[in-house]
């Protein structure tokens, strides 16, 4: 039996029995890509749903049998591979070789959020350093994106944020959580021991000052007293204090953070240098001008912290 015996249509579906052609009929290697013509077999000469999964015997398509490039994106028509045509657990990761699914086999845009299901990728899915920089479009992340608490200082690497790492304008005072110190009681040490209370004006809001009179207060000259200013405990991240005394109601003057002398209308007040606590700021003063006194002493400050 030869082609040129058999007339063209003579072999048609309904002469051909059911399971007539079966494996067993055919002799192993009968069928060989070089005795299909080209483009012998096409798309319309398979009926539709001609191939399905029931027609396939386990492992009948495995990767050796088929050619480096036979299966392309030119030989896949769009929308051929849909999600209704992959069964649940079809595709699982140890059905995926090791790098079998790399950047340039993913098209630009084929994968986008409406592909990918809620918390599909989280950490464990995502190797060191695999994301940086150049792999975030701008504006990708907001603050909209990271959950409440998701980021604490534990997830950030020692060095991990420097100047050269937040934009110009980024971080602003506005932008801060201040705390403010309020006085909560003031002494001032006397003469022979004792002290007496400060009359205190708490601060109301960072930029007010809190303040303390201590009226008729005792100073003669080179005598030391210690001053003792309570407020609440700050937590202190980053952040500083300024305060300030009057003598006599002749001006304030800038108490800095080292020894000095201030000459305030005729008095010499020499100051130690100021020590900090969380909760205090102490320091002593001297009146070294003879023949001067001071009967009253005001202090002010302002101390802030970045929560």
């Amino acid at each position: 039996v030869t082609t040129t015996k058999i007339n063209t249509g003579a072999i048609t579906e309904t002469k051909i029995s059911d399971n007539a052609i079966s494996t067993p009929k055919i002799k192993a290697g009968a069928i060989e890509a070089d005795k299909i013509a080209a483009n012998a077999v096409t798309a319309n000469k398979i009926a539709a749903n001609a191939v399905t999964a029931n027609k396939i015997s386990a492992g009948a398509v495995e990767t050796e049998k088929l050619a480096a490039n036979a299966i392309t994106t030119g030989k896949i028509a769009a929308g051929a591979i849909e999600t209704n045509h992959i069964s649940a657990g079809a595709v699982k990761a140890d059905q995926i070789d090791a790098n079998a699914i790399t950047a340039s086999k993913i098209m630009a845009g084929a994968v986008t959020a409406a592909k990918i299901a809620t918390r599909t990728i989280t950490a464990l899915e995502i190797k060191s350093g695999a994301i940086t920089a150049n792999e975030i479009a701008a504006a990708t992340i907001t603050a909209r994106e990271i959950a409440g608490q998701t980021i604490t200082a534990a997830e950030i690497a020692a060095n991990a944020i420097t100047a050269g790492k937040i934009q110009a304008g980024v971080v602003s005072y506005d932008k801060l959580r201040v705390a403010f110190a309020v006085i909560g009681s003031a002494y001032l040490g006397q003469p022979g021991g004792g002290s007496m209370n400060g009359v205190i004006v708490q601060a109301q809001h960072q930029d007010a000052w809190n303040e303390i009179l201590f009226p008729g207060a005792s100073f003669p000259l080179n005598e030391r007293l210690w001053i003792q200013l309570y407020h609440q405990a700050l937590t202190t991240l980053v952040g500083g204090y300024m305060w300030q005394i009057n003598t006599n109601n002749d001006g304030w003057r800038a108490i800095d953070q080292s020894s000095q002398t201030i000459n305030i209308t005729g008095v010499n007040v020499a100051i130690d240098p100021p020590s900090v606590g969380q909760g205090l700021l102490s320091t002593t003063l001297q009146n070294t001008r003879p023949g001067r006194s001071v009967a009253d002493i005001k202090i002010r400050f302002k101390r802030h912290a970045i929560e």
